[in-house]
């Protein structure tokens, strides 16, 4: 099932060798971003059904199709609805791609992420995108500002992938979900005050 493949993704799998000693393959490294190959490849095509889909942009780390990325006209109002709308399409017609990819970015007029998975039943699926935001200060001032690109840093990424990404069983249907920038900017600042205290 998809979670158990993100949970394979997140821990690595486990193999026995020499009959009873247990080792583990990790996919991704987690813990140091820097030893993945991150690679963004353009207009890949992809099995499907009707048709083939092609996305924009693919992120590949370490060969696994993590995020794909469809981009519309910055300049027209809305453009990213056009962008999602054709992200579920391709969760439609090419279920299987998005067994391993976690994520998608609408990147229109607005730029917004929304997670992905496998629509077998090809039923409409509301999730909404969101925004991801960083603070800016401004004299005595802190605004938020909506841009998509730390959330495509390693580091970022990848936690969000390993701690922010759930399965949940909702009326009888699974669904999938993303943490907010807001809860994973808590969540960092709380680790940082609990490392701080630790450390004296």
């Amino acid at each position: 099932s998809e979670d158990s493949l993100l949970d394979i993704i997140r821990y690595g799998v486990e193999f026995t060798v020499k009959r009873s000693e247990k080792r583990t393959f990790r996919l991704i490294d987690f813990a140091n971003p820097e030893k993945n190959s991150l690679i963004y490849a353009r207009e890949i095509k992809y099995p499907g059904s009707p048709r083939n889909i092609k996305p924009d942009f693919t992120l590949f780390i370490n060969g696994i199709p993590i995020a794909i990325i469809e981009v519309k006209p910055s300049t027209k109002i809305e453009s990213e609805e056009e962008a999602i709308d054709q992200i579920r399409r391709y969760e439609q017609e090419s279920p299987e791609l998005f067994r391993f990819t976690q994520l998608a970015i609408a990147y229109g007029h607005r730029k917004l992420f929304l997670p992905t998975y496998p629509n077998w039943n090809k039923k409409t699926r509301l999730t909404a995108a969101q925004p991801w935001k960083i603070e800016q200060k401004k004299k005595e001032n802190i605004t938020k500002i909506e841009t998509i690109d730390p959330l495509l840093e390693p580091t970022i990424l990848l936690n969000i992938i390993k701690w922010f990404t759930f399965f949940r069983q909702r009326d009888g249907e699974t669904d999938k979900i993303i943490g907010r920038y807001n809860q994973y900017m808590a969540t960092e600042k709380a680790l940082e005050r609990i490392s701080s205290y630790l450390n004296g």
